[in-house]
């Protein structure tokens, strides 16, 4: 890839991998990773020509690179089959011209199945999980958890009302009495 005539790598432009829509590791769909195009060479060169503080700077982009995309990842994995779009990052420009990823989100569906609270109550504990599954939580994951939290009581309160409701209509239909009584009785040997 060719960008204001300096050949670079598109590893060099997403280090370490997988951006949303592609299926490889940092390569985009049908072309391999050109990170032979950037000899070892040439990055030894940049890395010496950055000051200790830009140098310090890229080292903190890549641990905090690694970190939002292992994060993202945890949520994805957790939300199998709730991933509505996958990861889509942020990205900062480091002294040595890579992007690093800074922030991210993964998009999953959390509507509710109409009718059905025993699959809300499944979907609500999977996205309670999806959202807490990344070692360190952000704030916006700790909301999402909430709001799964009340759509699983929510969900647990109606399959309550529906087995009250079943068990009514059982005691209804099979032991009442014409007398207005359940219709049981209980025999005592004395």
């Amino acid at each position: 890839m060719k960008i204001s005539g300096e050949t670079i790598s598109w590893e060099s432009l997403f280090p370490g991998g997988l951006l949303s829509g592609t299926k490889g590791k940092g390569s985009p769909p049908g072309e391999k990773a050109a990170k032979s195009e950037v000899s070892s060479g040439a990055e030894e060169a940049s890395s010496q020509e950055l000051t200790e503080k830009e140098d310090r700077r890229v080292k903190e982009l890549k641990k905090i690179d690694s970190q939002v995309r292992a994060h993202e990842a945890a949520h994805m994995a957790a939300a199998s089959g709730l991933v509505v779009r996958g990861a889509q990052y942020e990205y900062e420009k480091g002294p040595d011209g890579h992007l690093y990823a800074v922030g991210g989100d993964v998009q999953i569906d959390t509507s509710k199945e109409n009718g059905d609270p025993a699959a809300n109550l499944r979907k609500a504990e999977k996205i309670q999980r999806a959202a807490m599954a990344p070692q360190d939580p952000s704030t916006q994951d700790r909301k999402v958890a909430a709001e799964a939290r009340a759509m699983a009581a929510e969900a647990q309160a109606e399959l309550m009302e529906k087995k009250r409701k079943e068990m009514k209509s059982s005691l209804e239909e099979y032991g009442e009495d014409e007398g207005g009584g359940t219709g049981l009785f209980v025999e005592t040997w004395g």
